[in-house]
């Protein structure tokens, strides 16, 4: 099969392809550490799918194998990043937005702080500057 052809046959086993190729050889930089190999992992998968990783392998440079662990473990790494992110539930959310809209007077201590910290820089004091606008309204 020729190499138009072959593309053509990878891009109908997977919408997901980019629409640029790296060229043959070509070795990525992003690699997982050289470590101990000690457990296995087993998987079966069908024809095409071993074939399209074969192909992304080897326009790597990489071997089969070194391309499915480096993928697995680059998946894994965002997929609990990703999870790990703060999430908020909706009422959270409403609550922060309207923290965020509608900020409380700072109370004493925090606006003594502040004057305290503005004479130490030379930016002034608080009672010199204009009183910021609050949409608050309660």
């Amino acid at each position: 099969m020729g190499r138009l052809g072959r593309l053509g046959a990878l891009l109908a086993m997977s919408p997901h392809l980019p629409y640029t190729l790296p060229m043959a050889g070509h070795t990525s930089s992003k690699k997982v550490p050289a470590r101990p190999r000690s457990e296995r992992l087993e998987a079966r998968i069908s024809s095409e799918q071993k074939a399209l990783f074969q192909r992304a392998a080897e326009l790597q440079g990489r071997t089969l194998t070194d391309f499915v662990i480096a993928s697995v473990h680059e998946s894994a790494v965002k997929a609990i990043a990703e999870l790990e992110a703060i999430r908020l539930t909706a009422a959270d959310s409403r609550a922060f937005a309207e923290a965020l809209l509608h900020p409380r007077e700072p109370v004493p201590e925090l606006r003594t702080a502040a004057e305290r910290y503005r004479k130490m820089v030379g930016g002034g004091s608080d009672r010199d500057r204009e009183p910021a606008v609050s949409n608050r309204s309660t």
